[in-house]
């Protein structure tokens, strides 16, 4: 008897990649909004980077995907 072994998941192409990350850019810029708007007081936040990194980084995982490194 032999182990069965975990399905590759499949690879998105170009165009379905560019969809997904314009919709969790669109929904991140507009969570940020709020984020400046009600947590900052309205007042630019200079971190945005490491924010928004946060943000999707937990968006990307909610949408059942993963980031992994393929070594080349």
């Amino acid at each position: 008897m032999t182990a069965s072994t975990p399905a590759e998941p499949a690879a998105l192409d170009r165009t379905a990649r560019a969809e997904l990350l314009e919709r969790l850019l669109v929904a991140t810029a507009a969570a940020h909004g709020v984020h400046e708007a009600e947590e900052l007081g309205g007042v630019y936040d200079e971190e945005w980077p490491h924010w928004y990194a946060e943000f999707l980084a937990d968006a990307v995982s909610a949408a059942g995907y993963r980031i992994v490194q393929v070594e080349r």
